[in-house]
């Protein structure tokens, strides 16, 4: 009995060291997100946040989700992942977001489509009032994140996310970090980098570490260069 209990308490030691490492990969992945988008890297920081709601269903990843549609002007896209989560927990910024959007579509509605010309230069104009208006949320979201926001890796992570690469200082910080989200950004700077045996076995052990769907996914790809 005490062998069973003991082995018992190891596994449950070692599930929640994993659920540890996943939270923490999935604040520090919405972080990068909502920076990428602050910085005008609206695809990315999409994809970056739909990762995170894929690993786990959390509140910040569905708000970057909806603000993201609304700074690559899919407003209509913006207002269904709006109502989709306000139907379940109400939330004053998804709320505020979906208020602009719904301005921005009625706004255009009174616009006549027979001057294009005027329709366009209308449109862009309503998507950068938009947009301004969606930063304070943004903002809001982004310090609100309960990751910390400063530190050379952090900026390692973002640097490679955006394609500027980093100094063999900063590569030898991320090598230095064994979480999840430094493990998968250096996962992709060697894809990046055409390093594909390297990414291979990186993507090896990301997965055994978590075998999210993104990960096995990834390394069934790598398997095929």
């Amino acid at each position: 009995a005490a062998v069973i209990l003991l082995a018992v308490g190891i596994c449950l030691g070692i599930y929640a060291w994993r659920a540890r490492k996943v939270n923490n990969m999935i604040q520090q992945q919405n972080y990068l997100s909502s920076k990428l988008l602050e910085m005008g890297e609206y695809e990315q920081g999409r994809i970056l946040a739909a990762q995170s709601e894929q690993m786990k269903e959390n509140e910040v990843s569905e708000q970057l989700l909806v603000l993201a549609a609304g700074f690559q002007a899919d407003y209509e896209v913006g207002i269904l992942y709006a109502d989709k989560y306000l139907g379940e927990n109400g939330d004053q910024v998804m709320a505020s977001a979906r208020e602009i959007y719904q301005d921005v579509l009625d706004t255009m509605e009174l616009v006549p489509r027979e001057d294009m010309h005027q329709y366009n230069e209308m449109y862009r104009a309503e998507k950068e009032k938009a947009a301004e208006k969606l930063l304070p949320l943004l903002l809001q979201v982004q310090n609100g994140i309960s990751v910390k926001k400063t530190g050379e890796n952090m900026l390692a992570m973002l640097d490679i996310l955006t394609g500027k690469g980093v100094t063999a200082e900063a590569m030898a910080l991320l090598e230095g970090d064994n979480s999840l989200m430094s493990q998968k950004v250096q996962l992709s700077y060697a894809i990046q980098t055409g390093r594909y045996e390297d990414a291979y076995t990186r993507a090896e052990v990301l997965f055994k570490q978590n075998g999210s769907f993104e990960n096995r996914a990834l390394l069934a790809n790598l398997s095929a260069k």
